[in-house]
């Protein structure tokens, strides 16, 4: 098997640690270093030279700009196609979260590269599973269940994908935490083919997450399934690594029976995202909404392809939030007046059949439905606090559909100041009930949106899986 190691050393410490446990493993192989120290490259080559299985070592001094993945694909990626077998790493401190994370960066080197048996069970894996096409260390204990999610990279993520022809999926996604792994080229082969340069990636400004280098990281796990491959992953305390099931991910431990009391019990108020009381993701729904109004359309004669009512309804609402400077957003009617404009004056019946399409396909998430009803029969006041252009009118008329109690307030960004998107409607919800910190329980299926822009708020959130 020809191994190539890729090592990205920005750390100079963590840099000569590397390069020590590459002398310790029993396999030869090449090594290329990539780092934007002229000193630290000149130091690390000649430790380099005295590790007898290295083979050939290239080191290039490389802008400090995408941090690890800029230099593996812009310098190396044509190279690498030669090899069966790349392990990646590189030095790593996640400053940004304090003492929290101290550790992290060690703690992905040990498992991959070790002193020699890491290495050596991670080559076997490759030799015994033809089907394993990327391999790493589980995520890092202190990390929270979130950071396994596309978090703010998946638009990103998606314009490359789009290109390459990959399909990804919003939410949870499986890939290497922390952006170390072995892979078969052949896995990760469309990032590889592709023609990168620096300026696909910012300028380096501390930043932790929502660059082009946090959206690689997690496609090259997207892509790896994409490619046909499997991913495996190693647990802390195991030798061996264990096949990724594919859907199964960690969730928030507060959503557990026991918490859930707990925590309503503690709360003044306790809200809900509209969508989180839907058995059915929010996309699908409202996808399958459009496409029903677009076939009507198309019926009548209005249009002939379902792609100038999407892009103009998706475009006007888009557009709203800019224009109201996030303030809120477009209300229906007026959605469907300048929907009507955009597509020269079909009935404006056949669009206003939209809200009527999503409140029929919202079906109980039964567990969420329950919660809903045991705060509700606690005696604590219900909060909805849902982004949509609907109104409250229809936001009512769903709770009637699911048999749910009247909340005591409901805030629908078409109707109040600020948005779930950016996480401005919950300075709008905690004063008009005059709530205080940490008096809120917010139940919510979106990461971004439901969970971590609202903590920012003083407000507890728990996120449904």
């Amino acid at each position: 098997m020809r191994i190539a190691v890729v090592a990205h050393c920005h750390y100079a410490e963590q840099a000569h640690a590397i390069v020590r446990r590459l002398a310790a493993v029993p396999d030869r192989h090449d090594l290329f270093v990539s780092t934007s120290d002229a000193a630290l490259a000149e130091t690390l080559a000649g430790e380099i030279e005295a590790v007898p299985a290295i083979d050939d070592c290239q080191i290039v001094i490389a802008p400090n700009r995408g941090r690890n993945f800029a230099p593996f694909l812009v310098e190396f990626r044509e190279d690498l196609k030669r090899y069966d077998l790349i392990c990646h790493v590189h030095t790593k401190q996640s400053r940004h979260r304090g003492d929290a994370l101290t550790g992290w960066g060690e703690y992905l080197i040990d498992h991959l590269i070790g002193d020699g048996p890491a290495w050596s069970r991670a080559v076997a894996l490759f030799r015994s599973e033809p089907r394993c096409g990327l391999a790493y260390p589980d995520a890092y204990a202190p990390l929270p269940f979130w950071s396994r999610h596309w978090l703010g990279n998946f638009a990103i993520a998606r314009l490359w994908a789009e290109r390459a022809g990959v399909p990804i999926r919003p939410g949870f996604v499986h890939y290497p935490v922390g952006g170390m792994f072995w892979a078969r080229p052949a896995a990760i082969a469309p990032l590889l083919d592709d023609d990168w340069s620096y300026a696909d990636f910012p300028d380096e400004e501390g930043q932790i997450d929502g660059t082009m280098q946090h959206a690689i990281e997690r496609l090259v796990g997207a892509v790896c399934h994409h490619t046909g491959y499997d991913h495996f992953a190693r647990a802390p305390g195991r030798e061996d690594f264990v096949k990724v099931q594919d859907g199964v991910f960690p969730h928030d431990e507060n959503f557990r029976a026991d918490k859930l009391a707990e925590r309503v019990a503690a709360s003044r108020y306790v809200s809900f995202d509209l969508f989180a009381l839907a058995a059915g993701a929010r996309d699908e729904i409202e996808s399958a909404a459009l496409e029903r109004v677009s076939r009507s359309l198309i019926a009548a004669k209005v249009i002939a392809s379902p792609e100038p009512y999407l892009l103009h309804r998706r475009l006007i609402e888009l557009r709203s939030r800019f224009e109201y400077r996030h303030a809120g957003q477009i209300a229906f009617g007026e959605l469907v007046r300048a929907l009507s404009l955009a597509l020269r004056g079909p009935d404006a019946a056949l669009l206003r059949a939209e809200a009527d399409h999503v409140a029929g396909m919202i079906a109980p998430d039964a567990r969420v439905t329950e919660i809903y009803r045991a705060a509700a029969a606690a005696g604590r006041p219900i909060l909805i606090v849902a982004d949509c252009v609907y109104g409250r009118g229809w936001i009512a008329d769903v709770l009637r559909r699911l048999d749910l109690p009247d909340p005591a307030h409901c805030f629908c960004t078409s109707d109040v100041p600020g948005l779930r998107a950016d996480g401005t409607v919950w300075k709008t919800v905690a004063e008009a009930v005059g709530a205080g910190a940490w008096e809120i329980t917010h139940f919510g299926k979106d990461v971004a949106e439901d969970y971590l822009l609202p903590q920012r708020s003083k407000v507890f959130t728990i996120h449904v899986p």
